[in-house]
């Protein structure tokens, strides 16, 4: 029967699709715990309040141009 010749193979891609997915939340896992020891570093001396007063006009800048009639 031609759907029993692929069912070994059916299982084994089975078993490489959790093994390549747990290997995917470990480096995840792995890059979320770099990130939060970098942050660590940069945090501390981020201005916060400049970088507020940037999104704003950003925001504004974006806002601006939306209400530009189009030609």
């Amino acid at each position: 029967d031609v759907l029993e010749a692929y069912l070994g193979e059916a299982a084994q891609v089975r078993r490489m699709y959790s093994d390549l997915l747990e290997q995917a939340i470990w480096y995840l896992r792995m890059a979320k715990l770099a990130h939060d020891e970098l942050e660590t570093f940069y945090s501390a001396a981020m201005d916060f309040d400049a970088v507020e007063r940037r999104r704003v006009r950003v925001r504004q800048e974006i806002e601006a141009q939306a209400a530009r009639p189009r030609p």
